[in-house]
């Protein structure tokens, strides 16, 4: 008995700190149960509800969804250019190069009609070269294009570790409508 007063007096405020963080712990753990979980569990509730909600209005009223896809479409399609715009497209290409200080090497394509939607694929395959933040330019340039063009492929190389000069191959799908007549 002794000893244990001994001990809690040199010990004092170690054994006060460990009184107060136990206090703490339980005052912590109370609240827990008593206040956050049964909030968390009702704010989780209340959110599974708005998103049944949600999905059973959207799936209720399917002439709407029907609207927005037959909009979707006829956005799609006033993307894609008329066969005949073709050499104007590459035209555009070869400016965005030249614009993105990068030069254009080997060029070739490969018309192919998809029958299916009346629609004429070129696979383009094309090589640029130049430094690296004009080829990511170029590249950058390419994807804000409006017509339908697919990046379907990219390979960097870059010959000689001395010099900044990186060669981009590229294969690009362009897309046409097939116009007959036109």
């Amino acid at each position: 008995m002794i000893l244990l007063q001994e001990l809690i007096k040199q010990k004092k405020t170690l054994l006060l700190s460990i009184l107060v963080l136990i206090l703490l712990n339980v005052t912590l753990f109370a609240a827990h149960n008593n206040f956050i979980e049964p909030k968390l569990k009702s704010s989780e509730q209340h959110y599974d509800e708005l998103r049944r909600r949600s999905v059973a209005e959207g799936a209720a009223d399917v002439s709407t969804v029907y609207k927005r896809g037959v909009d979707d479409l006829k956005s799609l399609n006033s993307r894609i250019p008329i066969k005949r715009q073709f050499p104007q497209l590459l035209g555009d290409l070869m400016e965005m190069a030249s614009s993105n200080s990068v030069r254009v090497g080997k060029m070739s394509y490969k018309p192919q009609l998809l029958k299916e939607d009346n629609l004429l694929a070129y696979s383009l395959a094309l090589t640029v070269q130049g430094t690296y933040p004009a080829v990511k330019s170029f590249l950058v340039d390419l994807q804000a294009k409006h017509e339908l063009l697919v990046i379907e492929q990219t390979h960097f190389a870059n010959e000689d570790p001395y010099e900044e000069s990186v060669s981009l191959e590229m294969n690009i799908t362009l897309y046409f409508q097939n116009q007959e007549g036109v």
